[in-house]
């Protein structure tokens, strides 16, 4: 199957921001005059007003919300690689000002999986279909990494209320 590259550069501090919003649902709507068609792969190329480097995100092309008004566009399901690309974009967001001060309720709400799965080598998020509920499944950890520390770290997180589990 054929894997577009979609290169989205944000005019302004404002425009990001709400894409951040949605981006944090795990999906996106993506404005086209020419929307792929349904189940395309994608690799979105983020590019964010005043960071220097770009962030690649994985996606799937999914059918758009019939109850939006603007239909000239597309809806990426990009939930597959938030668990990947969360931590760094935060990182780099909480370093470069105004974005701090423009996303602290979503930086501080969203999953922080770097905190948790900083050292993690092959993850997957599954959705229960009867439930809705996410469940992170962790297939593989590098050699050293001690699995009782690992474990403590989101039972903190859990405690914390910043994750469920």
């Amino acid at each position: 199957m054929q894997k577009f590259l979609i290169i989205v550069k944000f005019a302004s501090t404002d425009h990001f921001c709400q894409f951040y919003r949605e981006l944090s649902s795990g999906t996106v709507f993506l404005p086209s005059g020419k929307p792929l068609p349904e189940n395309s792969r994608i690799l979105l190329q983020i590019w964010i007003p005043g960071v220097k480097t770009s962030f690649l995100l994985p996606g799937e092309i999914r059918p758009t919300d019939a109850g939006r008004n603007d239909s000239s566009g597309m809806t990426a399901d990009v939930r597959a690689g938030l668990p990947r690309l969360l931590p760094v974009l935060n990182q780099a967001l909480t370093a470069t000002e105004p974005y701090p001060n423009l996303l602290f309720p979503f930086l501080t709400k969203n999953v922080k999986p770097g905190t948790v799965l900083e050292d993690v080598t092959d993850l997957e998020i599954e959705t229960d279909e009867d439930t809705g509920k996410q469940t992170i499944l962790v297939k593989e950890l590098p050699y050293q990494v001690n699995k009782a520390k690992l474990l403590e770290k989101i039972g903190e997180l859990v405690r914390e209320k910043r994750i469920e589990g």
